[in-house]
């Protein structure tokens, strides 16, 4: 895709020359270091600097590099440190040696039966939290079929784009399980399945935008989103190895 870009646009060789830095967080921390990687092997078999992409380094905030220390290990440390659970709580996950590895690739393997409980009531402290902002607002209300109806609650969570005379939804907010892979297969029954912390709305609508959709020639075969869905034709495999190793 990335030399892709660069023939699209060869006409601008300026764009092959300037210094490139590949940079993304959280789940970036698995596709920024392939992607570099990558590169890399790309330019090590260039005969010539014309045909090498000019890639200087790449950067990864709070990122999945390793399924066995990260995603669901990591969070139970960072909810136990930032006091979002309590000492019995994490007495009981330790005295039961809980090894949430793999959570994060969605194999269970490793949790016993015993401990998928407290995996649970260690997610439900995220109750109402930004979990990428704790200390923050979290964009959140209640909605039930008392409060609001189906259409209305549809409304406010999504937006519409009309392209080539077709009408198209986007998803104006994500909650942290949406957003966050390895905390959603615990947390997938709420009514409506209302989303809440994550406000998407300015991103969303600015990139669903007809007029910056057609100034970054982006085509109109689906909206943008926050997040893949099944419906996506971006789609990738996960791997046991994740990107560690690419370091």
């Amino acid at each position: 895709m990335l030399l892709g870009f660069f023939e699209k646009h060869s006409d601008k060789a300026y764009l092959k020359t300037n210094p490139i830095y590949i940079a993304g967080e959280s789940y970036a921390g698995i596709y920024v270091p392939l992607l570099s990687y990558w590169v890399n092997e790309h330019n090590k078999n260039q005969t010539s600097n014309d045909s090498k992409v000019n890639l200087q380094g790449f950067m990864v905030g709070n990122g999945v590099t390793n399924w066995t220390y990260d995603t669901a290990n990591a969070t139970f440390d960072v909810t136990y440190y930032r006091l979002l659970i309590s000492q019995a709580l994490k007495d009981e996950i330790d005295a039961k040696q809980c090894n949430f590895s793999g959570v994060g690739m969605g194999d269970y393997a490793y949790l016993s039966e015993e401990c998928m409980p407290l995996l649970s009531q260690m997610y439900d402290a995220f109750d109402g939290i930004n979990i990428y902002n704790i200390y923050g607002k979290c964009w959140f209300w209640e909605a039930n079929t008392t409060n609001f109806t189906s259409s209305d609650v549809r409304n406010k969570l999504y937006g519409k784009y009309v392209a080539n005379g077709v009408e198209h939804e986007y998803q104006k907010f994500y909650s942290a399980q949406e957003y966050t892979p390895w905390v959603k297969p615990l947390r997938d029954n709420a009514e409506y399945g209302i989303p809440g912390c994550i406000y998407a709305l300015p991103a969303a609508e600015h990139l669903n935008n007809q007029t910056v959709r057609d100034a970054l020639n982006i085509d109109n075969s689906q909206p943008w989103r926050m997040c893949s869905t099944e419906n996506s034709t971006f789609s990738y495999t996960k791997d046991a190895r994740a990107s560690q190793w690419a370091y």
